[in-house]
């Protein structure tokens, strides 16, 4: 055997797909996009990535990485019909003719901030301002 081979127990597949996610840009179809719902806002900490869509391109579920692996990846548990980032660990998403819910990819923990009929189709954040659907609402996440 040549004297400078070295050999490493390395899972390669895992490695690669470590740096495939680590190098996606905000302008990729898998990170952060803007089509089909999901605002173009992003956070410092983690990205998105949309895992399904229905047949009507209209709900998906959506997955937040970790950036720098800091905390776990996750997924949403339900097909969201569009989202934004509120600021680096909150993500605001719509179900249509549910309501507005926030998910908290830090600490994985769910909150209701509005239910009933409609649309819901999130269109910007404002300072505690979430605009929806020609209406807006101040979001208190105490």
């Amino acid at each position: 055997m040549p004297g400078h081979v070295f050999i490493e127990n390395t899972d390669l597949v895992f490695e690669t797909e470590k740096n495939r996610v680590n190098t996606l840009d905000d302008s990729s179809k898998n990170n952060n996009y803007s089509q089909s719902g999901v605002v173009s806002n992003t956070s410092a900490l983690f990205k998105t990535n949309r895992t399904s869509v229905d047949d009507n391109d209209t709900s998906y579920k959506i997955r937040f990485i970790s950036i720098d692996n800091q905390y776990p990846n996750s997924e949403l548990r339900e097909m969201i019909t569009s989202g934004i980032w509120f600021d680096d660990y909150n993500f605001i998403y719509s179900i249509k003719n549910r309501g507005i819910y926030v998910y908290n990819a830090k600490d994985r923990v769910y909150k209701t901030l509005k239910t009933g009929e409609g649309d819901f189709r999130l269109t910007s954040v404002y300072g505690n301002y979430l605009n929806y659907d020609r209406t807006s609402m101040e979001v208190n996440l105490d």
